[in-house]
């Protein structure tokens, strides 16, 4: 013999509404006294919104009138007392809302943190506070969900009522009509009935859906420990990308020294060590001599190799922006390009050493695509503060048309400037100029 376990029985109206004998337990009639308990709560909180409310309709008979100063002065009125008002009322409904929500939904909801007892916090903590304000929106959106499930019950209900008493009230003097559906006694009535029964049925589900649905949002609003939580990880990744910034900067300082005190080092005493042996080979072979060419070929490369490595370094991280600052490294940068460059600065004081690294890479990516892309004649560099930014600003009188796409320098350059906290703006008309302005926070 096979044991079949019993049934478990629903925890909450939500579990209830899955199963097929939902209208034979008992989560149907808390879901109604649920819903029958908003009537009382309307009366004792309709005299406050009453405050809210009245200058509004007086604003539309206002316009309707034509009277165009009064309404706006009515509207003024009724928004400063929806400012006063709401936040107060809103309290006690949350309150009172969350004991109820136990008909639907034992288990509790999130309790909100005691008020502070000190005037002045308490003041802040009622006007201030994005909770007390997710409280009033919670109050505005309550209003308007019960109305319209009160009026659609309402609705549903006297027509169930009505279908359910057509065999009684038919009669062929005075028949039943229901749309086509006309009933002169009570046998051809009887279809009516069942209609009737029908919406009485699905009456049962309405207002436990509904009352379901005020309690999910009770819970959203309550639910502030997600909202922080999330505020949090939301504050975590900006860090944590900050830290990859500054860790990703001082990498290349290291690599930048690294390479400039030791390989590099290397290479100038390797060239200098050739110089000589190349004049005494001359000297005493000749310049046609073999020895003297392998010789000389070995100088110049050793030579070629050093200023590659030179620019390699400076492209990593140059020195003269750690030394002098950022207005110096892009005088450095601009002078090696192959167009006129003009930089100009108006800042009269150094920035943060972040900022003056993120904003000089950036300015050398667009400077990059400006060669490489805009066939200009002549560009322009500009660095100006405004505010706590610094500003980046990158000119030139190209063709045009730049357009951002997933793999270019631009994207790059919006993704570095992001990680600080800046940001990016892009004008490229077709037949240019092109405009690049880079803002950076220097504080984050």
């Amino acid at each position: 013999m096979v044991r079949v376990p019993p049934t478990s029985r629903p925890e909450s109206a939500y579990a209830a509404l899955r199963q097929r004998h939902f209208l034979l337990g008992a989560w149907p009639w808390r879901a109604l006294a649920h819903t029958a308990l908003t009537l009382p709560l309307w009366v004792v909180f309709a005299i406050p919104m009453a405050a809210v409310v009245a200058p509004l309709g007086g604003s539309v008979a206002a316009v309707a009138r034509s009277q165009i100063p009064g309404a706006a002065a009515l509207l003024l009125l009724s928004l400063a007392l929806g400012f006063v008002l709401l936040p107060l009322v809103a309290s006690p409904l949350v309150a009172v809302d969350r004991w109820r929500a136990r008909l639907i939904d034992p288990v509790s909801l999130p309790a909100p943190p005691p008020p502070p007892q000190e005037p002045g916090a308490w003041l802040r903590d009622r006007y201030l506070t994005a909770r007390r304000w997710r409280y009033a929106g919670y109050l505005v959106l309550v209003l308007v969900l019960q109305g319209c499930l009160l009026a659609a019950l309402s609705l549903i209900g006297t027509s169930a009522v009505a279908l359910l008493a057509a065999p009684v009230l038919a009669s062929r003097e005075d028949p039943v009509n229901v749309g086509p559906w006309r009933a002169g006694d009570p046998a051809s009535a009887f279809g009516l009935s069942l209609l009737g029964l029908a919406l009485l049925v699905g009456l049962g589900y309405a207002w436990t859906v509904g009352a379901c649905l005020q309690v999910t949002v009770l819970r959203r609003t309550l639910d502030t420990e997600r909202v922080d939580r999330l505020a949090a990880q939301l504050t975590e990744v900006g860090a944590s990308r900050a830290r990859l910034v500054d860790s990703f900067d001082s990498e290349r300082r290291r690599i930048e020294r690294d390479l400039h005190d030791g390989a590099q080092q290397r290479l100038v005493t390797l060239a200098m060590g050739l110089g000589v042996p190349r004049i005494e080979v001359t000297d005493a072979l000749g310049p046609d001599h073999p020895a003297t060419s392998g010789v000389t070929a070995a100088h110049e490369q050793a030579k070629v190799l050093m200023d590659e490595l030179r620019a390699f370094v400076r492209g990593i991280h140059p020195q003269v922006l750690t030394d002098v600052g950022l207005v110096a490294a892009l005088d450095q940068l601009t002078a090696a390009m192959p167009l006129p460059v003009e930089v100009s600065s108006t800042i009269t004081r150094r920035p943060l050493a972040h900022v003056e690294t993120t904003a000089y890479f950036a300015a050398s990516e667009a400077l990059t695509n400006v060669v490489r892309h805009s066939s200009a004649a002549r560009a322009w560099v500009c660095v100006s503060r405004e505010d706590d930014d610094v500003v980046v600003e990158v000119r030139d009188d190209g063709r045009g048309g730049a357009r951002p796409r997933a793999d270019s320098g631009l994207t790059w350059m919006a993704d570095r400037l992001s990680a600080v906290g800046g940001a990016l703006w892009l004008s490229s008309p077709a037949g240019g100029p092109t405009v690049l302005r880079m803002s950076i926070p220097e504080s984050r």
